[in-house]
């Protein structure tokens, strides 16, 4: 559960900063601002931004679009991890995908990352495929990535298990 008051803003592009800056601190290859603006600019990205008081603690991001949504990226930064806000931020923009004709959810998250999958597997994400090298590590290294997936139904909710997609085995250059 989350501990003190933790607003949700939507995201936009003048956010790219403060979302580049907050990934850098949850992940070791992080985005770029410009790369944060140019999602955001478009109009199938969207997400949310938590903010503990003035500081921000995490946000989520997704592309919606043909019926599907992704989760492109979700960062918590490490002062603020495991007090909800990572589902927080999760089924606020799985209820906006829904809100956006998204049927199914996906997303790859690394085959280390137990902890990030075991928050999927809470919300009832079910893994449903393996890209093989899809992610480059520091060391020029690569790691598989587990697919997983979630059909949503009109409240943002978990459904059914969802079916793999015609690439979910594909290689992806990462």
């Amino acid at each position: 559960m989350m501990d003190g008051a933790i607003s949700l803003l939507p995201l936009t592009p003048v956010y790219a900063d403060v979302l580049a800056a907050a990934h850098a601190r949850a992940f070791a290859r992080p985005w770029l601002a410009v790369d944060f603006r140019q999602m955001l600019e478009t109009s199938i990205v969207f997400g949310r931004l938590a903010v503990a008081g003035e500081q921000p603690a995490g946000f989520a991001l997704f592309r919606a679009m043909a019926g599907e949504a992704e989760v492109l990226t979700l960062a918590v930064d490490p002062d603020y991890r495991r007090r909800g806000i990572a589902i927080t931020l999760l089924k606020a923009c799985q209820v906006e995908a829904g809100t956006r004709g998204a049927q199914k959810v996906f997303l790859e998250v690394a085959e280390s990352n137990a902890a990030a999958r075991t928050l999927y597997q809470a919300l009832r994400y079910e893994t449903i495929g393996c890209r093989s090298g899809y992610y480059l590590l520091e060391d020029g290294s690569r790691e598989n990535a587990v697919v997983m997936g979630l059909r949503l139904v009109p409240e943002g909710l978990a459904g059914d298990r969802v079916p793999p997609g015609p690439d979910v085995g594909s290689d992806h250059p990462g």
